[in-house]
């Protein structure tokens, strides 16, 4: 898919999730639940001291804000630069598609859900 298109959707993109789930409400249980699992799978990491992890595709950064709680660094990319400017003051990139934008070992794990 052409990059503009992920940057068509971005605009309406936490709206059209909440719609699908039944509400803001269903949201945020959408989200529990994944950092729940998260939490399961990682939770060693991510509670280490000065862990930092990468949500790869963060678009709007639902995710990334709660990551943010988790560990030492949150930071997301996505390939739509109108979803990174929905994260307002999260630490995120845009991704080329080609090249990470991160140094080499400067992450404790990835994450792309």
């Amino acid at each position: 898919m052409p990059v503009s298109e992920f940057d068509r959707f971005s605009s309406t993109y936490s709206d059209e999730l909440a719609r699908s789930l039944g509400g803001l409400a269903s949201v945020d249980n959408a989200l529990t639940s994944k950092l729940v699992l998260i939490d399961s799978l990682l939770g060693d990491v991510l509670s280490t001291p000065g862990s930092r992890v990468l949500d790869f595709g963060c678009g709007t950064g639902l995710l990334l804000q709660h990551l943010g709680g988790l560990c030492a660094g949150a930071f997301g990319l996505d390939v739509s630069l109108q979803s990174l400017k929905a994260t307002r003051g999260l630490r995120t990139a845009q991704f080329d598609g080609k090249q990470i934008p991160l140094a080499s070992n400067s992450l404790d794990c990835a994450l792309a859900v």
